[in-house]
């Protein structure tokens, strides 16, 4: 029977036993929670070089900022790009965050590629549906066109996210499909929130016995998340929030990343099998003993130091992302 990462144990064993309203009604043991991400690590990622722009958006010009990391910045030739989607539940996060800031830093460090890290609109009840992964779809645009400035290949400028950032990260390459546009040439789904109603599991659920409450997401949670997102949508629906009712031909490689104890982990793999049946060439990791947004955590989880390096050997593997002809 599988295990909690010894390394994750020890940092987050702590809040087993607790229940999940007193950990999100109280602000100290709310602190605690968020610190045990990180525990007493004194990992220190690698010093990557980045710009930031500002970019037109839907929500107007320079509206959008997005933030550009490159750790070989006089290297000779295009290279290939990911664009990349920090998580949150469409309610929080942000560019300096360890889900976009550290993560974008490895990736560019261990492939020698570029990563643009988008700094979309969180939804309040005022932005939401459609915006953000219109926000996505404008960045990908932006960096298609402004390749040569970037020193990228916009024949391999892939779109990746993780957890909700892999659902706009989709939902945009959905778009851009659907509208005949230029299109990634590569997805990179991590622990992705890509339906609004869970699937049934491949195999059956794992034992969580050993994960606390606040890494599971019970419905009142993922209700939260979703109500608080589609909050601004109109009476025609939100065909691109979640991936039901989706075709998936044409869609290009894809790398499908799991969590082994992640109640998500459902949604991801159903979503590659039916990907893979539709003829998409999809490539599976499970993140073996980790729970959801392990890569939130630094790289001294072992198993975080592996997913980052599967996702950058992914990055780098051009001839395997060409673009759709």
């Amino acid at each position: 029977m599988s295990a909690l990462d010894a390394t994750l144990n020890a940092r987050i064993g702590w809040m087993r036993g607790l229940d999940l309203h007193t950990m999100m009604t109280d602000p100290d043991l709310a602190t605690r929670v968020l610190q045990s991400y990180v525990g007493d690590s004194t990992y220190v990622g690698p010093d990557v070089a980045f710009v930031e722009r500002l970019i037109d958006g839907p929500l107007g010009p320079a509206s959008l900022r997005i933030r550009i990391y490159d750790s070989a910045c006089n290297a000779a030739g295009p290279r290939p790009a990911l664009l990349w989607m920090h998580g949150g539940g469409f309610i929080s996060g942000g560019l300096d965050d360890i889900e976009s800031d550290l993560v974008a830093r490895e990736i560019s460090a261990r492939s020698g590629n570029v990563v643009i890290a988008v700094d979309y609109h969180l939804a309040d009840g005022r932005v939401g549906y459609p915006t953000l992964h219109r926000e996505v779809a404008c960045a990908f645009r932006w960096s298609h066109e402004h390749a040569d400035e970037l020193g990228i290949d916009a024949g391999r400028l892939l779109l990746g996210g993780a957890s909700a950032g892999g659902n706009l990260a989709l939902a945009a390459a959905l778009q851009l499909r659907d509208a005949a546009e230029p299109a990634p040439s590569g997805l990179v789904l991590v622990y992705p929130l890509l339906h609004q109603e869970l699937p049934p599991w491949r195999d059956g659920p794992p034992d969580f016995d050993e994960v606390p409450a606040s890494f599971r997401f019970p419905a009142a949670m993922f209700n939260l998340m979703y109500d608080t997102y589609l909050a601004t949508s109109s009476s025609g629906g939100a065909r691109y929030a979640s991936v039901e009712g989706h075709l998936l031909n044409d869609l290009p490689p894809t790398l499908v990343m799991v969590a082994e104890f992640d109640d998500l982990r459902a949604s991801g793999e159903f979503f590659a099998d039916s990907a893979r049946l539709a003829g998409v060439d999809v490539s599976e990791y499970l993140a073996r003993g980790v729970v959801h947004g392990h890569l939130a955590m630094p790289a001294d989880i072992p198993e975080t130091d592996r997913s980052l390096q599967v996702i950058a050997d992914y990055l780098g593997r051009g001839p395997e992302h060409r673009p759709r002809q």
